[in-house]
């Protein structure tokens, strides 16, 4: 095996791909990033057989073969040296490293000792933009559960119905459901992805409308940028139904300007969080939402101008789950519908309904 590549390309496959590599495991050579060098090209592979991730550079290919290199030493190895061609060569399982006058050999693994994920069946696929894909992971994943026994609850699900794609976290005391258009699969498809699965997604996407195909299966899904491939294995189990537990009607809807309210929540926050529930009251009334936090320091008010349709209301929140929506969000105004003091908040969009939050309030005993 011997092949000559661009450092600043292998940098970035070997960046790309290691965002699956395990820090350890009983299996060693999961430890390590499989290489394969053929037809002009440079695949890279890292995998913990939950989570695989494989992109591919240009590169001359002298003597085609396999090799699994010691992972995080052959990173920190290829990141050290310049911006320069670099040229490798494998004989049986030690590697020759050049770049200019730097000479390095280190001892890899046999290829043939590396385990596989299970194939997935491809279905047809979605298509969506990139830059919407990772909105939707954005302003979804701070509402699963980092309880790690709850289980399915850890991720998120994934719904393709109606051409629409809809994402769905929830944790017990929030939820989020994100939707956008879709072309592509007419079929309906469920599936759960694992956070970490989700947060590599996101960091592989780039904000670009370019698109990202995205196939679901029984057992896993995969994203596809065509360079780039991501498997994972889903989460087992049948998710809540969501929807049975969404309020049917409201009886007073607030109109406010999102940033204001980030930034007035935000402040009251700073006192807030010394309360273990991280308690904020609000109160509606007369065109005016009145923020108000305290705790043995000190205290904070402030009054925020909203447009009230309805009646007053005092109810109390978890200041971390409305700061975890507005600072997420991308809308200038949002409606905030409410019923009772202990029933739930939901936020919505002014126009359309591409997401909706809701957000369980902290019980006037507590609060």
């Amino acid at each position: 095996m011997k092949f000559f590549v661009d450092n600043y390309d292998l940098n970035a496959a070997i960046s790309t791909a290691t965002k699956a590599l395990t820090a350890k495991s009983a299996v060693n050579i999961l430890e390590g990033i499989y290489v394969d060098a053929s037809e002009g090209k440079l695949h890279v592979k890292c995998s913990d057989l939950s989570l695989q991730i494989e992109t591919e550079i240009p590169a001359t290919i002298e003597e085609e073969g396999v090799i699994v290199f010691p992972g995080r030493i052959f990173a920190d190895i290829i990141r050290k040296l310049p911006n320069d061609l670099v040229d490798i060569s494998v004989e049986g399982t030690t590697a020759y490293i050049k770049c200019g006058r730097i000479n390095t050999t280190i001892q890899c693994f046999d290829a043939q000792e590396y385990p596989e994920m299970a194939p997935m069946y491809m279905s047809e696929g979605i298509n969506i933009s990139q830059n919407k894909l990772k909105s939707m992971i954005r302003q979804t994943k701070f509402s699963a559960s980092v309880d790690e026994s709850k289980g399915i609850l850890n991720g998120i699900l994934v719904e393709v119905k109606d051409n629409n794609l809809t994402m769905v976290a929830l944790d017990g005391y929030r939820l989020a459901i994100r939707k956008e258009q879709i072309s592509g699969s007419t079929l309906v498809e469920r599936a759960v992805i694992p956070p970490k699965a989700l947060n590599e997604m996101a960091n592989i996407l780039e904000d670009s409308d370019e698109p990202v195909k995205m196939h679901l299966s029984m057992a896993n899904a995969m994203i596809d940028l065509g360079h780039t491939k991501l498997l994972t294995r889903l989460l087992e189990g049948e998710y809540i139904k969501y929807s049975q537990i969404l309020p049917k009607e409201y009886e007073i809807r607030v109109k406010v300007n999102r940033q204001e309210f980030y930034e007035s929540i935000d402040r009251a926050s700073l006192l807030a969080r010394e309360n273990k529930n991280n308690l904020v009251k609000f109160s509606f009334e007369n065109d005016y939402l009145h923020i108000t936090a305290n705790n043995e320091i000190g205290k904070i008010n402030e009054d925020v101008p909203v447009q009230i349709m309805g009646g007053s209301i005092d109810i109390s929140f978890n200041s971390k789950f409305i700061i975890d929506i507005l600072k997420n969000l991308d809308d200038d105004e949002l409606y905030l519908d409410l019923t009772k003091n202990i029933s739930p908040c939901v936020f919505r969009g002014i126009r359309g309904d591409e997401f909706y939050y809701l957000v369980l309030p902290i019980r006037p005993s507590l609060a």
